[in-house]
């Protein structure tokens, strides 16, 4: 579990600062082209899009622990591992064809973020002694 939080923490280091420029650009265009009258808008945007960066981050590193994908040779061995990134992202393409107000998309995406950071950390601490092996 501590070696799950050092890379956690060691990838949000390296992706927030990405998602947080993504953030910040996405509010200035939504202001530019005539914005909202709810200023709380842009601070949910900004944090939803922090929130996705947080999530992909952690369901990397979960999938990782839990299904570990790759042999010694680094070569990718699972297909239950293809399949989950599979359908997360069939999910997620799906999402995008929604329509939703801003402060909808952002609190369901900061909610989902915050459950599945629980869930996936439990996870994680309880099954990765038990699943992380080398394949062979």
């Amino acid at each position: 579990m501590r070696l799950f939080q050092i890379r956690l923490r060691e990838i949000m280091k390296i992706n927030a600062v990405p998602a947080l420029v993504i953030g910040i650009g996405l509010a200035l265009i939504l202001f530019a082209t005539g914005g909202t009258d709810n200023p709380l808008n842009y601070v949910v945007l900004v944090v939803s899009i922090l929130c996705m960066s947080l999530f992909f981050s952690i369901h990397y590193l979960t999938i990782y622990y839990l299904l570990q994908p790759y042999n010694a040779g680094t070569e990718l061995k699972s297909g239950t591992y293809r399949i989950v990134l599979s359908v997360t992202y069939v999910i997620c393409f799906a999402l995008m064809r929604l329509r939703m107000p801003i402060m909808i998309f952002g609190i369901m995406t900061i909610v989902f973020c915050v459950l599945y950071s629980i869930v996936a950390s439990i996870l994680v601490y309880r099954l990765a002694p038990k699943t992380f092996r080398l394949r062979t």
